[in-house]
């Protein structure tokens, strides 16, 4: 039977061009920070991608993902690490140009990456960011569980349980100092213990064999 089988993502990123796009005000920006905004996957782009490397179509926005019958959705948040847009090209518009060309994000964010210097906050942007989305529309159904028996929900049609992991330990401000911010002891240690328990939050720690960090967390149902 048609979508019978149920799928779970556990790693992919919904809110990476569309918190990207947010950051523009036209009207192509406009239209693509939209979490269920599907970019069409047209033959060009199939050819560029599989040519050049270059994903010039939506692989994981929530339209896509309901399409595919995805009932469990691990929406990892993630700020860019400055490195990928500051490089032997410089920190400026000529490096944001070309590297939106391969990434898709909106040349506005690849700005804001390269002069912003707080990771955390960046964050916790693109977590708000998220919320508000699916405040304003929740058209798949979308909820935070809060605990075990709450997975039964999926067994809904208009049902997808999301559980948020953030990905790389920088997130709680470190490796910034070479662009003017030192490593805080003190104030990493309170973006982790003090800053993510939002609503009380149950948070476990999962540390990678790669140099990567995720955390999982229960929030809040929305």
């Amino acid at each position: 039977m048609k979508n019978e089988f149920k799928f779970a993502d556990l790693h992919c990123h919904p809110t990476l061009k569309t918190y990207g796009h947010s950051f523009e005000d036209s009207s192509y920006g406009l239209k693509r920070r939209n979490i269920w905004y599907q970019q069409e996957n047209s033959f060009v782009r199939k050819l560029i991608s599989n040519y050049l490397g270059l994903t010039k179509f939506s692989q994981a926005d929530f339209t896509t993902l309901k399409n595919g019958n995805v009932k469990i959705v691990t929406a990892s948040l993630y700020p860019f690490e400055k490195g990928f847009f500051i490089n032997s090209l410089g920190g400026g518009f000529v490096s944001a140009f070309l590297a939106n060309i391969i990434t898709g994000i909106s040349y506005y964010r690849i700005r804001n990456i390269q002069q912003h210097i707080n990771y955390f906050e960046d964050l916790e942007k693109e977590y708000y960011f998220l919320l508000e989305s699916i405040h304003q529309n929740n058209k798949m159904g979308l909820f935070f569980p809060k605990k075990s028996e709450d997975f039964k929900l999926i067994s809904h049609a208009n049902k997808t349980a999301v559980i948020l992991a953030i990905e790389g330990a920088h997130v709680f401000n470190s490796g910034l100092k070479k662009y003017g911010r030192e490593t805080v002891e003190k104030e990493v240690l309170e973006n982790i213990y003090i800053k993510l328990k939002i609503g009380k939050l149950l948070l476990s720690l999962s540390l990678l064999p790669i140099i990567s960090v995720m955390i999982f967390a229960v929030m809040p149902e929305v």
